[in-house]
């Protein structure tokens, strides 16, 4: 089983991912498309030792997509959740703001938003970094953006860490504040690893 504290080793894994997918979702619908990303990470995700909601039992919690462990109890409760995803496909930064803001309360390890852009991917992930940084919270999790990008039919991939800020809260689901205190780093993805898809409305 792999380890989910391997933070580059899972970053890593989930850019090979998007890399493998984009040739699969060619000329996809939204739905199919986002059925793909799930149907693959859940595989992932199992790799790293966690179940992943939705699935043909459960449905979605709170978010599009999750990573999580059942506790021992008698109950099965959630005992941990590693990973969360939203998405977006609609070219409106209104819209992908709306899903992507959903990401900020969790106190989760990986962050992920799967969004397309029609022209530069930096357009986008410039404003969600501007977010992450203006949101009252010191976030040592890691957000991983995953954009498809028209102009060039591909998508692209990067992580990104809070840059370090004083004197704030953690905000936690469901909604417990407790202080945190961390040294912050900046990961960014490998430019080079895209995937070749074009997007389903403008490119068949």
């Amino acid at each position: 089983m792999k380890d989910i504290k391997n933070n580059e080793q899972v970053i890593q894994d989930i850019i090979d991912l998007f890399t493998k997918l984009g040739p699969e979702m060619h000329c996809k619908s939204d739905l199919i498309s986002t059925e793909i990303v799930k149907e693959n990470l859940t595989k992932l995700g199992f790799d790293y030792g966690f179940e992943s909601r939705p699935n043909k039992i459960e449905s979605e919690f709170l978010f599009d997509f999750t990573w999580y462990k059942k506790s021992n109890n008698e109950f099965q409760s959630i005992e941990s959740v590693a990973l969360i995803l939203e998405s977006e496909w609609k070219m409106n930064f209104t819209q992908i703001k709306y899903d992507f803001e959903k990401l900020l309360i969790a106190n989760v390890q990986f962050k992920v938003i799967v969004f397309q852009a029609d022209d530069v991917f930096e357009n986008i992930t410039i404003k969600l970094k501007n977010i992450i940084n203006s949101f009252n919270c010191i976030d040592t999790n890691v957000y991983i953006f995953a954009g498809f990008v028209n102009s060039i039919g591909n998508f692209q991939v990067e992580t990104y860490i809070k840059k370090l800020s004083n004197n704030c809260f953690n905000l936690i689901i469901p909604f417990v504040m407790k202080i945190a205190v961390a040294t912050l780093g900046n990961f960014h993805a490998n430019p080079s690893l895209r995937s070749g898809r074009n997007y389903r409305l403008s490119k068949c």
